[in-house]
């Protein structure tokens, strides 16, 4: 069994993710309710979990398609909630900035 992500780890990653985006962070509320979303079987906005901790304690994603679901969900998430069109990755993701993901998702 893989280790558990490090949430608080997490909601760092995402704080960075959102400040190389030039974007305002998610609230609390919200990014605790994507992180349920898109690790577990919680809703967003009415949508089903997509259950990606599980996919990936299962081998049925790998660690790199883990870290992409989950950066590429919450930069969707970040971008949606400052009413902007999502910029490509290729203007805001750095390997530090994966790095971070990385070790909060424990891959």
């Amino acid at each position: 069994m893989k280790a558990d992500p490090k949430l608080q780890l997490l909601h760092s990653a995402i704080a960075s993710l959102a400040k190389a985006m030039g974007l305002e962070m998610l609230p609390e509320t919200l990014r605790d309710s994507l992180i349920a979303h898109v690790l577990y079987d919680g809703e967003y906005n009415g949508v089903k979990g997509k259950n990606g901790f599980n996919s990936f304690n299962e081998n049925l994603i790998t660690a790199q398609e883990y870290t992409d679901l989950v950066m590429a969900h919450c930069s969707t998430k970040i971008a949606n909630f400052n009413n902007v069109p999502e910029p490509g990755c290729d203007t805001f993701v750095s390997v530090k900035l994966c790095e971070k993901f990385e070790t909060a998702l424990g891959c």
